[in-house]
């Protein structure tokens, strides 16, 4: 038994513990990590959904930036963009 509880692990850690186990603590826990042009040319393009709310985009509502969480795992993490229930919104 654990004398300590876990710390939370952020959903996306996960993720990239499956594509490349060396690289995940450097990234996610030691915050080591470069940018390059293609990385740079997707953070602008993310910026877009970086800030939490909601809009109406073709009768969608689409939230950026929605805060989500794994009871399972334990794991917090930010989904980028989601469409809550893919229902037609009112106009």
């Amino acid at each position: 038994m654990l004398a300590e509880p876990l710390e939370p692990t952020e959903i996306s850690a996960l993720q990239q513990w499956s594509y490349c186990p060396r690289q995940c603590p450097w990234i996610h826990f030691e915050r080591v990590f470069e940018d390059n042009l293609l990385t740079e040319r997707g953070q602008a393009l993310h910026k877009r959904v970086d800030d939490p709310g909601f809009e109406v985009r073709d009768g969608l509502r689409v939230e950026p930036a929605l805060p989500i969480f794994c009871d399972h795992l334990k794991a917090p993490d930010v989904m980028s963009l989601a469409l809550p229930d893919a229902r037609l919104v009112a106009r």
